[in-house]
């Protein structure tokens, strides 16, 4: 992510430094994509969207990891059931 950052405030052409960030972090970041168009399209404020779109993969990780943690639990409890 902070090459992300470095990459859309600071170098004259991001090119595709938002893909990783977004690809590591699918499904949710679609949604961070989502939200940040609009924003970029209808506001004067041309640092918002960047903003929006690191804010959102942030949230959509953190989604993820929890969804992953949930899943391994129950996975982990199921295979001790059925080795009792």
């Amino acid at each position: 992510m902070g090459f992300f950052l470095c990459a859309a405030f600071v170098l004259p052409d991001p090119g595709f430094a938002g893909i990783w960030p977004l690809m590591a972090t699918a499904p949710f970041s679609i949604l961070a994509v989502a939200v940040s168009s609009p924003v970029e399209y209808y506001s004067s404020i041309g640092w918002l969207s960047p903003l929006i779109f690191f804010i959102g993969v942030v949230l959509s990780g953190l989604v993820n990891a929890v969804l992953l943690g949930l899943l391994a639990r129950r996975l982990r409890a199921r295979a001790r059931s059925t080795t009792r």
